[in-house]
């Protein structure tokens, strides 16, 4: 039986080549309460509100109500909440947790951090830092960047010498590039680019490259998504 093991890449690195409805909105928005830990108050967190807008980089993408909005600082999702509509706009406000070793909240906002917002998987322009010493007008339009994909499978040991990779479908991508990195020989085994529209027809995402065909050994799969020209970060397992 052959046997490989799918392992996650750690230390090494692979070289691929190449202001008018504020007060009413706000008042409307849901208010986090104070709370208290070991007798002392949780972190304040900043808050940042605006319009949603649509972009003609990516014309797939129609501001709506109810709209998940995700604030994220170094990987971590560190706010969410929806869009709603206010005098015929699509707006957000949200609210973007402060770093906070007490409750148990470690990733987040510290000052100067950079926050990257992200509308139903849409990554949205421009970026900010983090500042919660007053609340924050900053409107949204997507950068037409994909987010990027997270792997579902392999992640394990297999005895399929063919795989089936599967990912979660990402909004505006247009297609995906696999990659597959034999760590035992240090060599780049396979690489191949999969529209969306024939790899994304059923959920999850899936593909099982024709003509590959792997030996025992360890190796790491990586996969981005492309939006024409522009790509999403490296996703490796």
């Amino acid at each position: 039986m052959i046997q490989k093991l799918w392992r996650p890449m750690r230390n090494r690195v692979v070289c691929i080549g190449a202001i008018a409805f504020l007060t009413i909105f706000l008042l409307n928005a849901q208010t986090q309460s104070a709370s208290f830990i070991y007798g002392q108050p949780a972190n304040t967190p900043a808050t940042y509100y605006g319009e949603v807008l649509a972009s003609v980089s990516v014309p797939t993408f129609v501001p709506t109500v109810g709209m998940s909005v995700e604030a994220v600082i170094n990987g971590q999702v560190c706010g969410q909440t929806i869009t709603q509509q206010q005098n015929g706009a699509i707006v957000y406000v949200i609210k973007v947790l402060a770093d906070n070793t007490i409750a148990g909240i470690t990733g987040c906002g510290t000052a100067g951090a950079t926050i990257t917002f992200f509308v139903d998987q849409t990554q949205m322009q421009p970026t900010t830092t983090w500042d919660n010493s007053q609340v924050w007008e900053l409107d949204l339009s997507p950068d037409g960047t994909p987010a990027t994909p997270i792997q579902l499978a392999p992640n394990d040991t297999s005895a399929n010498s063919s795989p089936t990779f599967e990912w979660e479908s990402v909004a505006i991508a247009t297609d995906y590039e696999i990659v597959v990195y034999n760590i035992s020989t240090d060599t780049i085994d396979f690489t191949g680019i999969y529209a969306a529209s024939a790899v994304c027809g059923t959920t999850p995402c899936a593909v099982t490259p024709s003509g590959l065909v792997l030996v025992s050994g360890d190796y790491a799969w990586l996969i981005r998504a492309l939006n024409g020209a522009i790509v999403s970060p490296w996703s490796v397992y």
